[in-house]
């Protein structure tokens, strides 16, 4: 028999390389499934990504697809070329509102008229008063994403005649509620969670406009889109 302090340091030194022997298949495991991990967790965040992109695609183009539908509406385009021929005529002017108020505008929350002058006419609705906080997406100049506790689109085009001469112009905007639930659901993720959203940077400007996403709500910033002479991630996005 062992004496009991030699048993004592063998029951340590056999701990010891028990736990060492832990550690080291711990290691060998996550050494061989790290590169499949990453690669699982890295294309379930492209998938999100790509899914957020098309569901921000879809709804802008659905934006315009309705404000089509506005500035096209044959009475509007007939009582701004009365209003045109007469400019100064109450009668005119009074034709004009009531045409507005038939325009397909269901999916907005206010729509304005302004004429060829651009001097508003008419007005439905409430436009929102945050303008600050705005991205203009550059593939439409005449569009602005606007954060006022909810995402809004204002939009703005030509009303043009039968000839394609431009008569005036409408402004409108809707509100996206999917987008702005989209961003309600990265918050839930936890004080990890965070999604950013950016516009390119104006001709020589050195940074960019974003709206950041994190557990706290959603704040308006301008991010430098370069680090020294580093550019960011966004710039890659």
């Amino acid at each position: 028999m062992f004496p009991a302090r030699d048993g004592h340091k063998i029951r340590i030194i056999g701990g010891l390389l028990l736990t060492g022997l832990t550690l080291a298949a711990g290691i060998a495991l996550y050494d061989a499934t790290q590169p499949q991990t990453e690669s699982t967790l890295g294309k379930g965040l492209e998938v999100a990504l790509h899914d957020r992109a098309r569901l921000f695609d879809s709804q802008i183009e659905h934006g315009l697809a309705d404000m089509r539908a506005v500035v096209t509406h044959p009475p509007l385009i007939q009582a701004l070329q009365q209003f045109n021929a007469q400019p100064g005529s109450t009668s005119a002017l009074h034709d004009l509102k009531q045409n507005v108020n038939s325009l397909p505008l269901a999916s907005f929350t206010a729509a304005a008229v302004y004429d060829v002058r651009g001097n508003k006419l008419t007005q439905v609705g409430r436009f929102t008063r945050n303008q600050a906080a705005s991205l203009p997406l550059n593939t439409h100049d005449s569009m602005l994403l606007v954060w006022d506790e909810r995402f809004i689109l204002r939009v703005r085009k030509d009303v043009l005649d039968q000839g394609g001469l431009r008569i005036g112009s409408v402004m409108a905007e809707k509100e996206l509620p999917q987008l702005t639930n989209d961003l309600s659901e990265i918050r839930a993720l936890g004080k990890t969670g965070e999604f950013m959203l950016c516009a390119p940077p104006g001709a020589g400007a050195q940074e960019r406009p974003c709206f950041l996403s994190r557990i706290n709500g959603v704040e308006f910033k301008h991010f430098p889109h370069v680090a020294g002479e580093v550019k960011l991630p966004m710039n890659y996005a």
